[in-house]
C-alpha cells in the first residue's frame, strides 16, 4: 500500500512540476520584460524613442499615480539584449549631472572657502553638460573646468582658466559644431577664452550585423502584413494551452488511479 501511495504520489508531483514549468515558460515568453524603471517621463519616451529607432517593440509603462508616479520601459523578452545594448551605447537612461540646484541644497557642516569654490565648479559643469544635453542629437556630455588660484604678485594675472568637454553624438552628423561648443562653455564660465576650451566627439557606433539582424526581426514583426506575426504567436499559444490541458487530463487520471487503488486495497483488506 505505501509503496503504491508512494508512486501514484511521485507521478503527481512529477506532473504537478511540469505544468508549471511550462506555465513560467509561457507567460516569459509572451509577456514583457522590464529593462529600466524608476525614469521620469520624459526619460522613459527618449529610451522608448531610441529602441524603437532600432525595431525594437519598446513601451512606456506609468507606475504609481500623482506626483509620485513614475515610468519604467518594457520590452519583448527575446528583445532584452538587443536593447539592453543600446541603451548603454546611448547612455540611458541619462546619468543626471548635478548642478546648482542639488550641489547647493546639500545637507551638512558649513564648508570652507575651497570646498565651496570646489562645489561651486562642480554645479558649473553639471548646469554646463545639462545644457548641452538638451540639443537634440546629443547622448551624453561630461564638462571638466579648471580654474587656477588667482595669484595677485603675478604678472598677468596668473595661469588662465581651461576647459575640456567630451560630447558622445548620435547619428552621422554633428549636433553641434566644436566652436559653438566652446562658446557655450566660455560664455559659462567668468573670464575662460574659448580658445582655451578642448573639445572631443565621438559618434554611437552599434554593430552593423546586429543592426541588420534587429532590422529584419522589426520587418517581420512590423511590417506591411502583421498578421504572419499574430498567427505565429497564436499558434504558439494554442499549443501552450493544449499541453497544458492535457497535463491537468494526466493529473487528473493519476489521481483517481490511485484513490482507486486505495479502494481496492482498503476493499481486500477487509
Amino acid at each position: 500500500m505505501s509503496t503504491i501511495r508512494s508512486f501514484a504520489g511521485s507521478r503527481m508531483r512529477l506532473l504537478r512540476a511540469s505544468l508549471l514549468v511550462l506555465l513560467a515558460a509561457g507567460l516569459l515568453g509572451c509577456g514583457a520584460t522590464e529593462i529600466a524603471s524608476g525614469l521620469t517621463e520624459g526619460e522613459a519616451q527618449e529610451a522608448v524613442v531610441t529602441l524603437q529607432q532600432f525595431g525594437i517593440s519598446a513601451e512606456k509603462v506609468r507606475v504609481g499615480e500623482g506626483e509620485e508616479a513614475t515610468f519604467s520601459v518594457t520590452v519583448p523578452a527575446a528583445e532584452v539584449a538587443s536593447a539592453n545594448q543600446i541603451l548603454k551605447k546611448y547612455e540611458l537612461p541619462r546619468e543626471k549631472p548635478k548642478g546648482l540646484g542639488e550641489i547647493f541644497t546639500q545637507g551638512g557642516l558649513i564648508p570652507t572657502a575651497t570646498e565651496e569654490k570646489a562645489m561651486m565648479l562642480l554645479a558649473i559643469q553639471g548646469e554646463i553638460a545639462r545644457t548641452l544635453e538638451t540639443v537634440d542629437g546629443i547622448a551624453a556630455a561630461r564638462v571638466h573646468i579648471v580654474m587656477p588660484e588667482k595669484d595677485p604678485l603675478a604678472e598677468g594675472g596668473g595661469t588662465p582658466a581651461t576647459a575640456s568637454v567630451f560630447i558622445k553624438y548620435r547619428g552621422e552628423q554633428l549636433p553641434l559644431t566644436p566652436e559653438e561648443i566652446k562658446q557655450i562653455v566660455a560664455h559659462s564660465v567668468d573670464g575662460l577664452d574659448p580658445n582655451r576650451v578642448a573639445v572631443v566627439l565621438k559618434p554611437i557606433l552599434i554593430d552593423q550585423g546586429k543592426l541588420t539582424r534587429m532590422a529584419k526581426t522589426s520587418t517581420v514583426i512590423a511590417g506591411q502584413d502583421p498578421t504572419i506575426f499574430i498567427i505565429v504567436l497564436a499558434g504558439l499559444c494554442l499549443v501552450l494551452v493544449i499541453v497544458m490541458v492535457v497535463l491537468v487530463l494526466k493529473l487528473q487520471s493519476e489521481k483517481s488511479r490511485y484513490l482507486q487503488l486505495r479502494r481496492e486495497m482498503g476493499a481486500g483488506g477487509r
